[in-house]
């Protein structure tokens, strides 16, 4: 059986093992991967509804959560949706939870949320690999690290018009009694104590994993070279941090975990911001209740963020200075026009938290994206850079076939890591 695999599988404790081949094990073939993203992201954010789209995108992962609260899940949130795994024996229960959250985000956001699940096996059939790792972030929280050329696969089907179609779900209200519980939006932006959160997105371009590996290595080592340590650089700053009493900042988690009608959303948002009114008092006091250690709480909230993942591609919020920033454009320009990676990066002068808290003194987990549209801004850099990439690849394919160089050239691979 291997409902367990991912509770059982060992925890690495040093970020840069996630380049090391031998911390990863094969995901199994029975599982079912579930990749979400909202159409038309940009767009959105375009219209400052940035914290929308990280709320929805937090919502797939948090739906799953609370089918099974002592199921360990492998989850990974990319600011407008997310990646998860999934056991055999949960997939039915997860499609009317996916369902609910769809109609949701149509609903009440109007915003089209994708959600797709696809068997690990078909994966597998179509000779791509997927791998996992688990990070240890903090006594609360450990973070799942994916690798393989199969999520992009899984991304690509998902969203092709016609391949993807059988595996797409569609929108159906739920009655779901505690669907979104824990899903909180109740921070402030938090502020950069350098003037500058860059959210940072790397995919490391090569054949083989370990020549992956290799750059992925280089690229966090660098990063630590410039803006040092990771206590140095972590875009979430308990001095900076303060829960908002202004209702546009509440409104967000009012609006989706509130009810129905506008009535009902209000009296949610007028008892989270009387909440929030005591939580202030508690934290400025370092006040100690019966479950909770105020002045504690901001350093497991802290350790408990999600800033930097892997998912075949480094994903990463920092803090930093402009100076800093310039210093790793050029690096990443330099890496970049070796063929080594593509990379998208965006600049804002803070951070927004989504928190998923089950637990204010033990489990929980804190999505952090830079502000004003954060990785999927870089997402759209990104892509860019690819589309040249995969243009300049044509271009050296067409002229070495015609010198005689690559033989049979009629189903050229680009690669998809």
């Amino acid at each position: 059986m291997t409902h367990n695999f991912y509770a059982t599988l060992p925890i690495i404790t040093d970020f840069v093992q996630i380049t090391d081949a031998s911390c990863y094990q094969k995901v199994p073939a029975d599982w079912y991967i579930v990749v979400s993203d909202i159409e038309q992201s940009t767009k959105a954010i375009a219209e400052g509804r940035y914290k929308d789209v990280n709320f929805i995108g937090a919502s797939t992962i948090v739906a799953l959560l609370n089918l099974q609260p002592n199921l360990d899940l492998p989850f990974i949130f990319g600011g407008d949706g997310a990646t998860l795994l999934l056991p055999p024996w949960l997939v039915e229960q997860a499609k009317p939870a996916l369902q609910a959250v769809q109609h949701l985000s149509q609903s009440i956001y109007n915003l089209h949320l994708r959600v797709g699940i696809i068997p690990i096996s078909e994966v597998y059939a179509h000779r791509y690999q997927l791998e996992i790792a688990k990070f240890a972030v903090s006594e609360n929280y450990a973070q799942a690290m994916i690798n393989g050329d199969g999520l992009t696969f899984v991304e690509q089907t998902i969203k092709d018009p016609i391949l993807g179609a059988k595996y797409l779900l569609a929108a159906q209200p739920s009655d779901q009694p505690g669907l979104l519980d824990g899903l909180e939006c109740r921070w402030q932006e938090i502020p950069s104590r350098y003037g500058e959160t860059v959210s940072l997105l790397v995919r490391a371009e090569a054949d083989t994993n370990a020549e992956r590996n290799q750059i992925n290595r280089h690229v966090i080592e660098q990063i630590e070279a410039i803006y040092g340590a990771d206590a140095e650089h972590h875009p979430v700053d308990v001095q900076q941090m303060s829960l908002s009493l202004w209702p546009k900042d509440l409104w967000a988690e009012a609006r989706l975990r509130g009810g129905s009608s506008k009535l009902q959303q209000l009296r949610y948002l007028n008892n989270i911001w009387w909440l929030n009114v005591l939580g202030k008092f508690l934290l400025a006091t370092g006040a100690k209740t019966e479950l909770t250690d105020w002045a504690e709480y901001p350093q497991i909230l802290q350790a408990s963020t999600d800033y930097r993942k892997y998912d075949a591609m480094l994903r990463m919020v920092i803090a930093g200075t402009p100076a800093q920033r310039q210093q790793l454009e050029q690096f990443l320009d330099q890496e970049r026009q070796a063929g080594n990676l593509n990379y998208g990066l965006h600049v804002a002068d803070s951070a927004l938290m989504t928190c998923i808290v089950f637990e204010r003194m033990g489990r929980q987990v804190h999505f952090i994206d830079g502000n004003n549209g954060g990785y999927a801004k870089a997402a759209d850099q990104l892509k860019q850079q690819s589309h040249a990439h995969q243009g300049a690849i044509t271009l050296n394919a067409v002229a070495s076939s015609k010198t005689g160089l690559l033989g049979d050239t009629s189903s050229p691979s680009w690669g998809t890591c």
